[in-house]
């Protein structure tokens, strides 16, 4: 942050705010579109119509057609600082906002420190140069100082008495003659790892699930089957990235009531929703352009994969336990997928195997955040779920019963593979079947205990124990095929 001058100590102008960027640290028209194509996308057509009638016209349409709730936009801390000193010292604040007039109405009803507000309504778009008029009329030349973000800004800061600049470069502050503080972005992080923080890379993991076709199809020491899977890995983790920030994009305002999803990159307005659109286009066409590059049928999976995906998070996630089996079938499309890469039928056992015990990590998942919302901030419900306090007995009963099932049935499956001698050393594999129920009561106790607060599958790359249990899993099944 800059200084302030001491002539601006005793400035009782009024003190003109602009929103997006600068008070807010998001766009509120992009805001509104994502809730208006989530909520109601058979309107897309009427929206792509309104545009040719004017940014007024547009605008328009797009707070007529969807709700407004600025309550929880994430705000420019620094900037809602400054305001509240200056507005300690007498000065009236005006929220001066090229956004339409039922937002910064909203705007007004959330924050209190704004006496009075200039925005555009159906007729005018009150950006830029029209911005700079109206205030000139209402205070006067230099009667008005003005915080700001864009070059754009520029006619209405030649007409100020003060600037007042948020984010830009310390080159850019220069060209104001008449700047009295500079408010720069501060930012904890590089861009790139805001970007890999979106991507949530660490979920990359759950892609390993690719290569287990390989592993008990026992050719694991094929070159082409390790260079064919890693690149399809690569490539549907790129999609699932891809629906990860889809995903968020869907769910920002449930995000923002999370105590820790508010700090996701979208959320907290540190990546931009037009940059994350972008991001997540890019990787959807690396991710199923590469796709069908490696194998066709496994080009069409991934689509499936992203479609049903993205259908599930618009509108399934809502379902009751329907969500639950869907978070088992993704998981299981990715064992799937192995198999079509190399041409390995998956059986009848390991899809059966892969479904309970995925789902039973679905509850798992639901249990955690309910848990975590009953502990830390005292809700009843889940933000974008339908489940209550009251589901956590039957959650943890489910879960619990779909991840023992999972067991089950990888003990039959030990007991058929074992007469038709598929592994040299099957007895091997009663170890694993221990310590797969060792690990599936181990986890249902801690997250009883409230300690998987956060994503599970964090938890699990963490957690020593869990670790160490699926290092002795896979050894057993590496001594089941030596």
């Amino acid at each position: 942050m800059g200084k302030v001058s001491p002539a601006s100590m005793t400035n009782k102008v009024p003190l003109c705010v602009d929103l997006d960027h600068s008070f807010f640290k998001t766009d509120t028209l992009w805001e509104q579109l994502i809730v208006l194509l989530k909520e109601r996308p058979w309107l897309l057509f009427p929206l792509i119509l309104s545009m040719f009638k004017g940014k007024a016209a547009f605008k328009t349409y797009v707070c007529d057609h969807s709700p407004v709730d600025v309550s929880n936009y994430p705000v420019n801390k620094e900037v809602l600082q400054y305001i509240e000193t200056e507005k300690l010292k007498g000065r009236p604040i005006v929220l001066a906002t090229a956004a339409h007039e039922k937002i910064s109405v909203d705007v007004l009803k959330n924050f209190e420190i704004f006496d009075r507000q200039f925005s555009s309504c159906e007729n005018v778009n009150l950006g830029g140069q029209a911005k700079a008029r109206l205030l000139k009329e209402e205070f006067g030349e230099k009667g008005f100082d003005y915080i700001g973000d864009h070059p754009k800004d520029l006619k209405i800061w030649s007409l100020s008495q003060g600037a007042v600049l948020v984010g830009q470069s310390e080159a850019f502050g220069k060209r104001l003659h008449n700047l009295i503080f500079h408010i720069k972005k501060s930012r904890s992080e590089s861009f790139l790892k805001v970007v890999l923080r979106a991507m949530r890379v660490h979920q990359w993991i759950k892609n390993i699930l690719i290569f287990l076709p390989m592993v008990l199809a026992h050719s694991i020491l094929s070159f082409e089957n390790w260079a064919l899977l890693t690149v399809a890995a690569l490539t549907f983790s790129f999609t699932a990235s891809a629906v990860y920030i889809f995903n968020d994009l869907f769910d920002l305002n449930n995000d923002r009531l999370h105590p820790s999803k508010k700090n996701r990159p979208l959320a907290s307005g540190d990546l931009q929703i037009p940059q994350g659109i972008a991001l997540a286009f890019s990787l959807l066409v690396l991710g199923i352009s590469g796709a069908f590059l490696v194998h066709v049928d496994f080009g069409w999976v991934v689509s499936l994969y992203f479609v049903t995906n993205l259908f599930y998070s618009s509108y399934l996630k809502k379902v009751i336990i329907l969500d639950v089996f869907f978070l088992g079938f993704f998981y299981t499309i990715r064992i799937l997928s192995g198999g079509i890469v190399i041409g390995v039928e998956i059986s009848a056992w390991l899809k059966l195997f892969s479904f309970f015990f995925f789902s039973g990590l679905g509850y798992l998942k639901r249990f955690s955040d309910l848990k975590f919302f009953e502990i830390s901030m005292g809700r009843r419900v889940l933000e974008g779920r339908n489940y209550h306090i009251e589901d956590l007995p039957i959650i943890l009963l489910f879960g619990g019963l779909s991840t023992f099932a999972s067991v089950l049935i990888f003990s039959l499956y030990i007991y058929q593979s074992a007469q038709a001698s598929n592994y040299n050393h099957p007895e091997f594999l009663w170890i694993g079947v221990l310590a797969l129920l060792y690990w599936t009561n181990y986890i249902w106790m801690v997250a009883n205990r409230g300690q998987i607060i956060k994503d599970p599958v964090k938890f699990v790359l963490k957690d020593r124990t869990s670790l160490f249990v699926g290092a002795f899993f896979l050894l057993s099944l590496v001594a089941s095929a030596i």
